[in-house]
């Protein structure tokens, strides 16, 4: 009987045991499933990105459930600041957008008025010129008439770009050369050394050097003036000379030129919008001697 009392209690242990060890199974199931849901689902978010998926259980459990949503609002939260900082990073590259167009506008603006106060003043000249020629010699004004026609037809042409070839500006510059030459007969000698093919200045560069060593070189000098066009290209800039061995200047009126008239000061100004801090510029002259203006221009405007 005692053997039969033993075994029976032995059974009842091991079936104890055995229910315990299934119980405790299905209590762990209950808890690490929808934990491991729960990771492989936020696994998923973090490989796609979608921060807007739901959290969908296979099964309840308050604990996990109470995760899930914690870590939702989080995504959501997450999911609005990140559309909030797109929409800022949209309304920042909008706002600068607008601004470099506004920039690009103004200096265009700028650029465009400096133009046309250098257009009047040129063709004033190239007036001038023929019309003293009507009563000297009206064949030759007739027919420096034609070449002016011609020149004015080129700076409304030239007028509307930024920049043009050098070739281009060369011919413009001989064009208002011969009007001048037909003006100063033997008195003017022109000379020209281009070392430079293919180079792209802004309009209306040479222009105004040449209208200067007319004005205040050839003009006021008893005799012949010689007018020297050189352009070179040297470590990576175009190198522009125009000199003459006209009247010259003192060193006070050289000081104080660009107070003088605005050709000259036009040309910085425009120089200064297509290479901000990026050319050079420098005037030598000697009273009775000569004038020589130098510009250094990076090759590309």
């Amino acid at each position: 009987m005692m053997g039969g009392i033993k075994l029976t209690l032995v059974l009842i242990g091991l079936f104890a045991i055995l229910v315990a060890m299934l119980l405790g199974l299905a209590l762990s199931q209950s808890i690490t499933q929808p934990l491991m849901n729960f990771v492989n689902f936020m696994g998923g978010i973090t490989r796609s990105g979608r921060l807007q998926q739901k959290f969908l259980p296979h099964s309840p459990n308050y604990e996990v459930d109470v995760l899930a949503r914690s870590f939702e609002s989080m995504a959501e939260s997450l999911a609005e600041s990140q559309a909030e900082s797109s929409r800022y990073h949209d309304e920042l590259r909008r706002k600068e957008f607008n601004q470099g167009k506004i920039s690009r506008l103004a200096t265009r603006s700028r650029l465009d008025a400096l133009i046309s106060q250098i257009n009047p003043h040129f063709l004033f000249n190239a007036l001038n010129t023929v019309g003293v020629l009507i009563d000297e010699n009206p064949n030759e004004a007739r027919r420096l008439t034609v070449k002016l026609a011609n020149i004015f037809r080129q700076t409304l042409q030239v007028s509307e770009r930024a920049v043009v070839s050098l070739q281009e500006e060369l011919r413009f510059v001989q064009d208002y050369l011969e009007i001048e030459k037909a003006r100063f007969g033997e008195r003017l000698q022109v000379e020209e050394r281009i070392e430079v093919k293919n180079a792209q200045i802004p309009c209306f560069t040479l222009q105004p050097l040449i209208v200067n060593a007319i004005k205040h070189g050839a003009a006021l000098k008893i005799g012949t003036t010689t007018i020297r066009i050189a352009v070179l290209q040297e470590n990576g800039h175009l190198n522009i000379q125009v000199s003459d061995d006209g009247m010259g200047m003192t060193p006070s009126a050289r000081d104080n030129m660009l107070e003088r008239g605005y050709g000259l000061r036009n040309l910085i100004d425009r120089l200064n919008i297509h290479y901000p801090s990026e050319f050079s510029w420098k005037v030598e002259s000697e009273f009775e001697k000569g004038t020589i203006v130098s510009l250094a221009l990076p090759c590309h405007p």
